[in-house]
């Protein structure tokens, strides 16, 4: 006797610690009722339904992140940029989308050069305190402006054209 997907699964809701569930292959049907039993799973953060016709859903997989907000794994590592653009989707559509990376790209350069702000305070203090660290710093700035590939052997920075015995 075959039963449907939302049936079939419908018990694991009463498995609190439950946090993978896989069903590869398992022939479940494309029903949106499967939706509403993996999202009353409460512990889940994996989750395996490849060769499943429910896969096929529309837009199923930013449906899915959409709802269950610890899933971490949904047939492949789900990302936070996934995530965000899965939820604008489900929001507002394609355009809501479009927009989520757009704004996740200007939000990425942003965050790139406040980064760099924090970098350069934190070398200059880590240099004043390690002289050493500022001379190979510096060494290396003022020849790589020549276009040469420099690196540091034996505490002085020496070129990569130089041997290493002399």
């Amino acid at each position: 006797m075959w039963c449907d997907g939302q049936d079939a699964l419908a018990h694991l809701a009463e498995c609190p610690a439950l946090n993978n569930v896989d069903v590869t292959n398992n022939k479940l049907e494309a029903d949106e009722g499967f939706l509403d039993v993996i999202r009353a799973i409460p512990a889940l953060r994996a989750l395996s339904v490849n060769g499943n016709e429910v896969a096929r859903l529309p837009h199923f997989r930013k449906r899915l992140l959409t709802l269950c907000p610890m899933l971490g794994y949904l047939d492949r590592p789900v990302d936070e940029r996934e995530r965000y653009v899965a939820a604008a989707f489900v929001a507002g559509g394609a355009e809501a989308e479009k927009a989520a990376i757009e704004g996740w790209r200007e939000e990425q350069v942003r965050g790139g050069v406040s980064l760099i702000a924090v970098f350069v305070p934190a070398l200059a203090v880590a240099c004043c305190r390690s002289p050493s660290l500022l001379r190979v710093c510096v060494v290396h700035d003022r020849r790589a402006k020549n276009g040469r590939k420099w690196r540091r052997r034996g505490g002085t920075a020496r070129s990569s054209g130089r041997s290493a015995r002399r």
